[in-house]
């Protein structure tokens, strides 16, 4: 068979609407042998295809047992690439079927769309037989109605300074005249009401879930998320983004957690945790190093890695740690004193703060990283 690339799928696995012959001499049998006649190709199997063949929608097909050759009936195709097997007897499936059946190529698109939202407009245009005119016209009036919307780019990270000055994107971009937005190869993300409502429901309880079995965590890790959700990054990238703005969800870094989700500590663990941070708060520049901390915390790495999550703590090097509110008041400091003096040395934030030249060069090269200084020589200037 010849086609334009990309555009025919072979499938192993088709929904039909078949029909029997009223003077069939056997009646068909759940998993009963059958040969499978589609255009010019033949094919066994077993109420189902034993290999992929070249088939899509609205294809005429025969069924005939293989042994004497006898015809037993006979169908159209209804959805060539089911991915996957139905469960008998469901009156939602039954309707669905009817639908894509005979419905227009609004509500064959939309019907998808439910089932697989979001998904980039490239990978729906490969799903459906239409033409390439039609199922444009048909995207086109989806969008038009707000029935299908598009999904929103992730925007770059703004900075913490102008997190607030930042406004919100429109929940889609504007439509293009020219219908580029919604072109059978565009790779923008759009999705239907009803599967943006399933996959935001879905992305709610896999976090509700991920937060009762790790109580102490503050969020799933975003490659945790894709693993659970299949979805490629980019493509969770926009829909984590667009379920953040409708308020659902926070992300905290690399982190996601339900929207005002804290860790739940026993009052226990909070004492131990308040018992580790008091002495932060009596040694600020002279803190316990990451060994100590462990043994304080009876060698807890969960409780450990909660003041991190939590920002409590901050990392100045493996070994350094600090309490962050004492970061935030040696960077303003640190920024006064170079404006006052040109630069500042390892020695001088040392005598400052009386403390090591270990402890004084790990909050000068966290400043580094942090974008506040950089190095010189031996001194520090402001970036």
């Amino acid at each position: 068979m010849v086609t334009l690339p990309n555009w025919l799928e072979p499938s192993q696995l088709i929904d039909t609407y078949l029909r029997c012959l009223p003077d069939a001499a056997r009646s068909l049998k759940h998993n009963q042998q059958v040969d499978i006649f589609a255009g010019a190709t033949e094919c066994s199997g077993y109420l189902r295809l034993v290999k992929r063949i070249p088939i899509v929608k609205g294809d005429r097909f025969i069924i005939r047992q293989p042994s004497p050759s006898i015809t037993i009936g006979g169908g159209v195709v209804v959805d060539p690439l089911p991915r996957r097997r139905h469960r008998r007897f469901r009156s939602e499936l039954i309707e669905r079927l009817v639908i894509l059946a005979n419905g227009t190529p609004e509500e064959l698109i939309l019907d998808k769309l439910d089932k697989s939202s979001p998904m980039q407009i490239r990978e729906l245009a490969k799903q459906h037989s239409l033409s390439e005119h039609d199922f444009v016209q048909a995207l086109k009036t989806l969008i038009q109605n707000e029935t299908v919307f598009f999904i929103p780019k992730t925007p770059p990270q703004p900075s913490p300074s102008k997190e607030r000055e930042q406004k919100k994107p429109p929940l889609a971009p504007p439509l293009l005249g020219d219908g580029k937005m919604w072109g059978v190869k565009s790779k923008t993300v759009i999705a239907s009401k009803v599967g943006w409502q399933n996959i935001s429901e879905r992305l709610r309880g896999i976090l509700l879930s991920y937060h009762k079995t790790n109580p102490l965590r503050v969020g799933m890790p975003h490659g945790e998320l894709k693993s659970r959700l299949k979805l490629e990054m980019g493509l969770l990238n926009k829909v984590v983004h667009q379920v953040k703005e409708e308020g659902i969800l926070e992300t905290i870094e690399k982190l996601i957690c339900l929207k005002g989700y804290k860790p739940q500590l026993t009052s226990s663990q909070q004492n131990t945790i308040n018992a580790l941070l008091q002495q932060f708060v009596q040694h600020p520049f002279t803190t316990p190093s990451t060994k100590e901390c462990l043994n304080l915390l009876n060698n807890n790495e969960d409780l450990f890695n909660t003041v991190f999550e939590t920002k409590t703590l901050i990392r100045a090097t493996p070994d350094v740690l600090f309490l962050t509110s004492t970061f935030h008041e040696f960077a303003d400091w640190l920024e006064k004193f170079i404006t006052e003096n040109g630069s500042i040395t390892v020695a001088q934030v040392r005598d400052v703060f009386q403390t090591s030249r270990k402890y004084a060069l790990a909050l000068l090269e966290y400043a580094d990283n942090q974008g506040i200084t950089r190095r010189m020589g031996d001194e520090r200037v402001l970036r």
